[in-house]
């Protein structure tokens, strides 16, 4: 994010307290003021994916704060999930099996298909499979054949 210096300064400002919101939590960071700076650039640590932030600004002397910025409001990008838990795997013979897992236990608005890699031991290359994933469904199983 970045901005500039107030018009109206009422001393020489040190720096500026940034205000983050989401969930009912409020975080500040401060960011110390370069005067060689005509624009302001600061990154926000941390953040969560596919969150909603609302964020203000506020400049400080050595004595006072200033007035608030006009809030911003930001939804977050999404990220990646974390790992599917697989909770069955069945060889039926020496070309197929079945592999079951359930849903990440964290995912960021919604999970849109599982890609499951598969190589056979002595060949260079692979396959990838793509199943689409259902909102609804907490677990999912798929039969694959190596013939």
């Amino acid at each position: 994010m970045s901005w500039l210096p107030p018009k109206n300064q009422n001393g020489a400002i040190a720096g500026y307290h940034v205000f983050h919101i989401h969930e009912n939590q409020t975080g500040v960071e401060i960011v110390k003021r370069n005067a060689a700076d005509s624009v302001i650039r600061f990154e926000l640590p941390k953040l969560k994916p596919f969150t909603e932030y609302r964020v203000i600004v506020k400049a400080f002397t050595t004595k006072n704060e200033g007035e608030s910025s006009d809030q911003i409001i930001q939804r977050t990008d999404v990220a990646g999930p974390s790992a599917p838990i697989v909770v069955n795997l069945t060889c039926h013979s020496q070309d197929s099996l079945t592999i079951r897992w359930k849903r990440p236990l964290e995912y960021y608005n919604n999970i849109d298909f599982y890609v499951i890699k598969t190589k056979i031991i002595g060949q260079d290359t692979h396959r990838d499979i793509r199943i689409n994933a259902s909102e609804k469904e907490l677990e999912t199983a798929v039969r694959i054949n190596f013939n």
